[in-house]
């Protein structure tokens, strides 16, 4: 009768140890899986990483690019504001010359001379150009006016240096865009390889420690209240220097 639950309890943990041995390697599957896909996400982070640095050289020329940009915008922007406050002072000095003009050009139009009694009337008559010359050339004025008038006309900003400047800086956005990107997706692959590694090693000591467990019950049965276990020979990294029985 003995002899029969030892012969049932044998069959019992041979058969237990038969589906140890197949979970075992089901185990072992998973964990080779997990290696693959933990090596896959560190060589995409260090491709990741590996780009890095040339976009922030990019970066930083694009930066002092950008700089030397805004520059020459404060320096055209100063130059613009001397030029509006020319061109206002022109203006004004348009605006009171003409005024000047219109003042005189009414009072010249009352003059009249007066009639001579005993003499025939005479009409005002306008003075000829050697006359206005001799009297200390009094269209100097005008020349004054026409000239700054074309002053005005010439004294433009340009603005196309402005538009360079948007230009480059739209483009320097842009990759700044380009590596916030790049810099998310590599954090984004790093948090991966972090929750991976993490599930490898719970899903490893959860196997680990049902393999452990179910050793302990096999050895026990087999030599009727021995011991024996499993032992991570580096607790703190399991899959450095392997299991020591």
């Amino acid at each position: 009768r003995n002899l029969k639950k030892s012969e049932e309890a044998l069959k019992r943990t041979e058969k237990e140890m038969e589906e140890n041995e197949k979970e075992m390697k089901n185990l072992t599957a998973e964990l080779t899986t997990l290696e693959d896909k933990a090596t896959e996400v560190m060589n995409e982070c260090r491709q990741a990483e590996e780009a890095l640095p040339a976009v922030q050289e990019e970066q930083k020329n694009l930066l002092q690019e950008v700089k030397t940009i805004r520059d020459a915008e404060h320096a055209l922007q100063s130059e613009a504001l001397s030029i509006r406050l020319k061109i206002e002072q022109i203006d004004s000095h348009i605006s009171t010359h003409q005024g000047k003009i219109k003042y005189w050009q009414k009072e010249i139009s009352r003059l009249s001379l007066h009639p001579i009694e005993g003499e025939a009337p005479e009409e005002l008559r306008a003075l000829s150009e050697e006359e206005l010359e001799a009297l200390q050339e009094p269209d100097v004025l005008s020349k004054r006016i026409a000239l700054l008038e074309a002053q005005r006309h010439q004294l433009r900003p340009n603005l196309a240096a402005i538009q360079e400047y948007r230009n480059k800086e739209e483009l320097y956005l842009k990759h700044v865009g380009e590596l916030d990107n790049i810099t998310s997706e590599r954090d984004k692959f790093r948090e991966a390889f972090e929750e991976l590694r993490k599930q490898r090693l719970n899903e490893f000591m959860a196997g680990f420690n049902v393999i452990t467990n179910k050793l302990k019950e096999n050895y026990q049965m087999l030599t009727l209240g021995g011991d024996a276990e499993l032992e991570l020979v580096d607790s703190l990294d399991p899959f450095s220097e392997g299991i020591m029985f």
